[in-house]
Parts: C-alpha cells; structure tokens; sequence
C-alpha cells in the first residue's frame, strides 16, 4: 500500500476519537480528569513497559532520550528569542513551553507504528521519554511563570509511573524474558485503548472551553516552530548521522524524524487550563496544528524515512 494511502488510514481515525471525547464531554459531561488518571497510571505504563521489553535493543538507543530532550532544549531556546520581537509579555513563555514538546504519544504512535511497525516501538518510546521530560520539568515550569519551582516538577516529574515503567521494560528486555502469545495478543489491546483514550482527551478538554479564539499572530509562532523548526532541526541530526557520525541506525532515523513532524501537545492545553493562561489560544492552536498534520505529515515524511 501507498505509503500516504496507509498514513491516511492510520490517521483518519485519530481525528473521530478526538470528535467523540468532544461530544462525550458537551452532551455526557464525561469527567476527563479520571480518564487522564487512568491513563497516566494504568495504560500509558502499560503501554511503555510492554513496548520496551520486546523491543529489539542496541545500547546506542539509550542515547535517543538524551538526544530528543536536547532537540528540545534547542528549539525552546530559539523560540524564546524568536518571538522577542513579537511579544514580551507571558505570551513569550507560552510560545516557548509548547516549543520543546510535541503530540508525540496518542499521535505520535500511530505514525511511527505504520512506517515502521510495532516490533520497535520500544525505540519509539524509548526516544519519546526525552521530550516527556523535558514537557514536564521544563515545559511546566515555563508555562507556569515561576509559580513551580523547577524541585516542584522534578518531584512531580518523579511521581509519574511511567517512568518506572520504561525502566523495568529495560530490565525485562536486557534479562531476555519472552511474553507468551496471550500476553502480547493483550498488550496490542492496551496499546489500541492507549491511542483512543489519548485522542479522546484531547476533545474532552476542548469541550471544557466556552469559546475558540484564534489569534493569527500566536498561532502563527507555535505552528512555525513545530512546522518548521522541528523539521528543520530533524533533517539537520539526520544528516549529520548519516554523513559524519555514523551513530545510529536507519529505525532510529525514523524515530527522530517521526518525533520531529508531529503536531502540537494536547498536554498544553491542559496546563494552559491550570494556570489560566489563554487556554482558549491555545486549544485552538493545538485542534488547527492536529487537522493541519493530516496534510503535513504524508507530505514530508519522505524526506526523513
């Protein structure tokens, strides 16, 4: 199959879960607090452990988390000047909190599981934890202004079972312990919940908002720093590997490209929402920056696979 046909395949149904967590959360006023918990502290653990622990492993990939939290670093770094010009107020940290993030998971994954399948999305995950933690400690910590110290989001950062949960996938996967057929046949299951609840989040926090306000110049900064400087800083580490370096391997090249074309983090909104600070820009932005990768990612993707 067409390598655009079998992404729209794969992403068409993104955007319907999305609908329904909306209409959940407007007609059934489903609380989405209880399905972030279970989610945070069930299938996303889950999800990681038994991705990672099957996974194909070479010790070069435990680099790929230390590589992804400094692309991150980097592109927070050049947003926050970027955008000097254009706002100097608490826009300015807004815009630079989203840059170093990314839809990287409940989008993320479906992406990667259709260019290269589900025998090395341990990799994918393994890679993902790198921007995971730079969203939650520095990420949160811009976002809030100085209302959390940076030792507040490392406890809480600490507090996530996903964490350990990668950890103990690596100890399983290093030790050699195979999974029987039932096992895997129910961990596919989890995965399958992990990306419906995950785009059904994002329309739950959507339907908490009483309005939608696009502001052109904001989002004309996020989306040039996701669009466009992710990409740009992907096609720059690719090429230096490829040519120089000689590091990683053609599944890790996929990873970082895959990681460097997804749209805007759903979890921004929700932090935007905490510490009340234009959630409604924000959310607007994330939902166009979802519907613009439909379109996005078949287009590029050939240049880094």
């Amino acid at each position: 199959m067409d390598l655009s046909l079998l992404l729209a395949e794969r992403l068409l149904p993104l955007y319907g879960y999305v609908l329904l967590g909306f209409l959940a959360g407007r007609w059934l006023k489903v609380n989405r607090q209880d399905i972030a918990r279970m989610l945070l502290f069930l299938i996303v653990p889950l999800m990681f452990f038994s991705s990672i622990s099957v996974a194909p492993f070479d010790m070069r990939y435990l680099l790929l988390p230390v590589v992804t939290f400094c692309m991150a670093g980097l592109i927070t770094a050049a947003a926050f000047q970027l955008v000097r010009p254009f706002y100097t107020d608490a826009h300015r940290y807004l815009i630079a909190s989203t840059a170093g993030t990314g839809n990287t998971g409940y989008f993320g994954v479906p992406v990667f599981l259709a260019v290269a399948g589900a025998e090395t999305l341990g990799v994918y995950i393994l890679a993902m934890m790198g921007i995971t933690v730079f969203e939650s400690v520095v990420g949160y910590y811009l976002i809030s202004r100085g209302r959390h110290t940076v030792s507040e989001s490392l406890k809480k950062l600490l507090r996530l079972p996903t964490l350990y949960a990668v950890a103990a996938g690596l100890v399983v996967n290093a030790i050699g312990i195979e999974a029987g057929a039932t096992i895997t046949a129910s961990l596919e299951q989890i995965r399958g919940a992990y990306v419906i609840l995950g785009m059904m989040i994002v329309g739950l926090g959507l339907s908490t908002l009483q309005r939608f306000t696009v502001d052109i110049k904001f989002t004309a900064c996020v989306f040039f720093q996701r669009f466009a400087l992710w990409p740009l800083l992907g096609l720059a580490v690719l090429y230096a590997d490829r040519h120089w370096l000689h590091f990683f391997d053609a599944i890790s090249h996929q990873v970082v490209w895959v990681l460097a074309i997804v749209p805007l983090a759903a979890n921004t909104v929700a932090f935007a929402t905490e510490v009340n600070l234009h959630p409604e820009k924000v959310a607007t932005a994330v939902l166009l920056s979802t519907l613009l990768a439909l379109l996005f990612i078949p287009l590029v993707l050939p240049l880094g696979v």
